[in-house]
């Protein structure tokens, strides 16, 4: 079996709109933008690639990975996936506030937002998701989340596989 090489895009923030484009060079994608963006830069993958952005600053910089031929990128609401190309595969909102890429697997990507985790394929669609609370902390195994949440909650999620999450 063959692994992709999986790499984390480097964020680089901006004044204003007129300072990123101004900042970009011709090779970069189109300008990802979530509601009320008041706050602009871009993140690069060793010049292979730049994702301009524009998103509301809500204390959480927009997180970028390039995993094979794909990039994805997470900010604010909005969980965006990339051809190598740089055009859009899919856009996807999610429940809440983005916060991190969980895990990459075959079947697709675990994401993990303000209250919980979703499991999204490469296409953007939603296989499942699991909200509860503010998450404090979890740990995550081949099928199965465990954690905590802010209230001192425990839960335990057991990851649906492929072929029994039907669309």
């Amino acid at each position: 079996m063959q692994t992709e090489q999986q790499s984390n895009g480097c964020w680089v923030p901006c004044e204003s709109y007129a300072a990123l484009v101004a900042a970009l060079p011709k090779n970069a994608c189109e300008l990802l933008t979530t509601s009320d963006a008041n706050s602009w830069g871009y993140i690069t993958f060793d010049s292979d690639a730049i994702i301009p952005i524009g998103y509301a600053d809500i204390g959480l910089l927009p997180l970028g990975v390039k995993r094979g031929n794909r990039i994805f990128i997470g900010i604010d609401e909005l969980l965006v996936g990339y051809c190598s190309s740089q055009a859009v595969l899919f856009r996807y909102k999610m429940p809440t506030v983005f916060h991190e890429f969980v895990r990459f697997d075959q079947d697709g990507l675990i994401a993990r937002d303000e209250i919980g985790f979703v499991g999204v394929s490469y296409d953007g669609d939603e296989r499942w998701n699991f909200c509860i609370d503010v998450i404090a902390s979890y740990e995550i195994d081949r099928s199965t989340i465990l954690g905590k949440t802010e209230e001192g909650e425990s839960f335990k999620f057991t990851i649906p596989s492929a072929k029994g999450v039907t669309h």
